[in-house]
């Protein structure tokens, strides 16, 4: 179990979840990666968030494009209202138009739980949801206050085989929508092209798909997709490998290379996360990796009690 004391020799962190020192590794982490942080919107969030993140598991999140900035998330353990204190704290507009949505997904079943995602520098991202299970695509679209272009993509998704969601995600700054699938088996360059289409991204190449494919399990996987709200235009596409052995991670620039170093872990088994992301425009210009990783309050746990699909390392 990794241990600190960097904020007073008397104060052993272990994966419990101590703000202050949750500050202090933000502050360092964003000089490490030259991202913008705020201590009054970071002190806010934790504030309005206390209890979620001491009951939680915490990570962090940074992608290779420098202007994203780094992102952190709790993953909640209990069904709780995430929206209101939000609301309360001035980090969300409350006639903000997808509230009605996230609220309806947060309730499409008696186990579902919902998180968020925060930047240090702007506030509230995104509230996400586990769906309690892996419903299928039709219940998900068929729920309350869904988008009608949202709605339609129902026979778009089910040509390419997406039909079994495992979370479900609302991104409140660009008003798109995050649909987390589950593929089951094993990834084919065919599958993988098609997939990608959906975004205009692609296609990939053998070497691509086999250097993908050698980081997920025979399962399958997990496929997300970003939509925006208004239009049904489906932006972007990824692919996600999750639990990765820290000394043998994908490819990735120096800045992501960075990022799995210096982010900071205090649980007792560290959680990598890659995630190949995949949009249109010219050929891989609109491509990028986003990684995650554990902080606190044992990641591992949370993500196999809902059934991810993690790599044995």
């Amino acid at each position: 179990m990794s241990v600190t004391t960097t904020l007073t020799d008397s104060l052993v962190v272990t994966n419990e979840f101590h703000p202050s020192v949750f500050k202090e590794d933000v502050a360092s982490l964003c000089s490490t990666l030259k991202a913008p942080c705020s201590e009054a919107i970071l002190n806010n969030v934790l504030t309005a968030y206390e209890a979620n993140f001491h009951r939680g598991a915490v990570l962090w999140k940074a992608t290779t494009r420098p202007e994203d900035g780094i992102s952190f998330r709790f993953y909640e353990r209990e069904k709780v209202d995430v929206l209101e204190p939000a609301i309360q704290a001035n980090l969300l507009d409350p006639a903000h138009p997808l509230i009605p949505l996230i609220k309806s997904w947060a309730n499409i079943s008696a186990r579902a739980i919902a998180s968020c995602d925060f930047d240090p520098a702007t506030g509230l991202n995104k509230t996400w949801v586990w769906l309690g299970g892996r419903p299928s695509l039709k219940e998900v679209l068929a729920a309350p206050h869904v988008p009608e272009p949202i709605g339609a993509l129902g026979q778009k998704f089910g040509d390419v085989g997406l039909d079994t969601v495992r979370h479900v995600a609302v991104d409140w700054r660009s008003s798109t929508i995050n649909i987390y699938f589950w593929v089951k088996g094993q990834i084919s360059l065919r599958l993988a092209n098609r997939l990608l289409a959906l975004s205009g991204g692609g296609p990939l190449t053998r070497s691509q798909l086999e250097e993908i494919k050698s980081f997920l399990i025979p399962e399958g996987f997990t496929f997300a997709t970003t939509i925006t709200a208004a239009t049904g235009d489906i932006k972007r596409v990824a692919i996600y490998a999750l639990r990765l052995d820290g000394n043998r991670l994908p490819m990735v620039d120096e800045r992501m290379s960075t990022f799995f170093a210096d982010a900071k872990s205090y649980d007792q088994r560290d959680v990598n996360i890659v995630a190949w992301s995949f949009g249109g425009g010219e050929k891989g210009t609109a491509d990028y990796i986003k990684g995650e990783r554990s902080y606190s309050g044992e990641l591992e746990d949370v993500l196999a009690g809902w059934g991810s699909p993690m790599k044995e390392t």
